[in-house]
């Protein structure tokens, strides 16, 4: 009995270390896709972004100005999963050039939405 316990412990233990080492790699396969993303966004063709900013593209808007667009996500993470986006295309694209103005829009948009 005690070593089928102790198997069944170690099972666990080995199973919750595979997922976190899944997790690790896998958010590690993100950063790398979006520094990649970010160091050609600026000049590439519209994003899905500018496609949803321009109407092309459905989406579930939440709030919106001149300035962002936010809207809900359509594989939400979270019960409310909304996305903040800037209009200008090079708002948010590279931290040392970020806009502070948008920035700040973007989290007042959704204050007590």
């Amino acid at each position: 009995m005690a070593t089928r316990a102790a198997a069944a412990t170690l099972t666990a233990a080995t199973s919750s270390l595979l997922r976190f080492v899944r997790h690790i790699a896998s958010s590690t396969n993100e950063e790398a896709a979006a520094r990649a993303a970010a160091a050609t966004a600026d000049i590439g063709g519209p994003t899905i972004f500018d496609k949803i900013i321009a109407k092309e593209i459905p989406s579930s808007i939440v709030y919106e100005d001149d300035k962002v667009l936010a809207f809900r996500d359509i594989n939400p993470q979270a019960p409310v999963h909304v996305l903040v986006i800037p209009k200008v295309r090079d708002g948010l694209t590279g931290l040392e050039k970020v806009n502070l103005s948008i920035i700040c829009t973007c989290m007042y948009s959704v204050e007590g939405k």
